[in-house]
């Protein structure tokens, strides 16, 4: 799929953030079914153990007022325009009922703490992302019904940018005043 200029790619951002918690689960899941899911409120769980996103918040703008330069004429001329915006990831790992030892949350505390990797914020880095503020990993394991459900879950502040480009005015007339001589000068 192809994006226009100014468009948030988030379809890029989220391959991003999939990446990284693929990258730091490698090898922990047993056969090769899918573990992680980008997943809706009222959407079914994968097989457990598994891995669930959200985007609970944003993507949003932290501020609207972008650089700008006002032209003699009073034309604004707009450089290469960017958006700081943020968001709020949840990730929820849900561990597996018939195991001895519980997992979710050693993953949830594995997950929160490759973050201070330089690789994998450099893998966000490309996807377009950065880290702004991990929360505390949480055990979450509560009684449903009968079992217990073992889950634990941790959420992520999220910088992005929305790089935006504007068409620039040129400035077409320069007034100067130097030492009292006011001159016009207009140019090519």
């Amino acid at each position: 799929m192809s994006y226009p200029a100014g468009s948030l790619n988030l379809e890029l951002i989220q391959d991003a953030l999939y990446d990284w918690v693929a990258t730091v689960t490698e090898g922990v899941f047993q056969d090769d079914e899918e573990h992680i899911l980008w997943r809706n409120q009222s959407q079914p769980l994968l097989a457990r153990p598994c891995i669930t996103l959200k985007i609970i918040d944003g993507p949003r703008p932290v501020g609207r007022n972008a650089n700008e330069f006002s032209a003699a004429s009073g034309n604004i001329m707009k450089l290469g325009v960017g958006i700081q915006q943020e968001m709020t990831l949840s990730v929820q790992v849900f561990g597996n009922v018939n195991i001895h030892r519980p997992m979710a949350h050693q993953l949830a505390i594995d997950l929160n703490s490759s973050l201070i990797r330089q690789s994998i914020l450099d893998q966000l880095k490309i996807g377009g992302v950065s880290v702004q503020e991990v929360g505390k990993p949480r055990n979450l394991t509560a009684l449903e019904e009968t079992e217990y459900e073992e889950r634990a879950g941790f959420e992520l502040s999220l910088g992005l940018t929305q790089n935006m480009t504007d068409t620039a005015s040129t400035i077409g007339t320069v007034n100067a005043d130097i030492v009292g001589n006011s001159k016009t000068i207009v140019l090519p």
